[in-house]
């Protein structure tokens, strides 16, 4: 039955993938998206009512968070500028919360169908300690910040409030600054990002080696 689900989970995928790669060779939405055209899109939204309006931006950062096909960075300052920068930051905020959800139990999904937890708890336990840490870190910094991450937090069976709180104050600033001065705030600050990504992995050393001391001791 886990199977079934895990390979149904992956025809749903698939079938995003593909819908979306229709639209983007018939120069739909998320192709003016991807060429980072700011008035086709603009056009485009205004085609629509307020509400589907809403309903297109939410669906737009679900699949950019889901299947990665638009960089946020890309995507965020445009919605910010047709919906306005307070609704924007709502929606990408709460969708991009709502996307890792679903990466997350995606991966736990494809964990449980198809790798032995039993036999590889131990592996599982020293992956999951000190994850939420490494996670906020990780997400924090936009160079490294990807949804796949998520993935791995599902598989490692991360408690689920670990992981919301992790992700969601990671992701906050970036989408914040994205959405309000696009690409030109990670230009600015990327020497800094840069210095943060050797933090990280020195604090995910730091993690592993003390879950093999305190492992020796026992």
């Amino acid at each position: 039955m886990q199977r079934l689900i895990a390979y149904i989970n992956l025809t749903v995928l698939i079938f995003l993938i593909v819908v979306v790669y229709y639209d983007y060779s018939n120069q739909g939405l998320t192709y003016w998206l991807s060429k980072n055209n700011l008035y086709e899109v603009k056009a485009y939204f205004e085609t629509l009512t307020p509400l589907m309006s809403y309903f297109t931006a939410c669906l737009l950062v679900l699949i950019e968070v889901v299947i990665g096909i638009i960089p946020g960075i890309i995507m965020y300052p445009i919605l910010g500028f047709v919906l306005g920068a307070e609704k924007a930051l709502i929606v990408i905020f709460t969708m991009g919360l709502l996307g890792n959800l679903i990466n997350y139990y995606q991966g736990k999904t494809l964990m449980d169908a198809f790798i032995d937890k039993k036999k590889n708890a131990k592996l599982l336990e020293k992956l999951e300690y000190g994850g939420g840490l490494s996670l906020f870190l990780i997400r924090l910094n936009p160079l490294t910040s990807v949804d796949s991450v998520s993935y791995f937090a599902g598989a490692i069976d991360m408690k689920v409030t670990t992981f919301i709180l992790a992700t969601g104050l990671g992701t906050l600033p970036f989408i914040f600054a994205a959405t309000i001065f696009g690409v030109e705030f990670l230009n600015l600050v990327k020497p800094y990002l840069e210095l943060l990504i050797y933090i990280t992995l020195g604090v995910v050393a730091y993690k592993v080696v003390k879950a093999k001391m305190q492992k020796n001791k026992k």
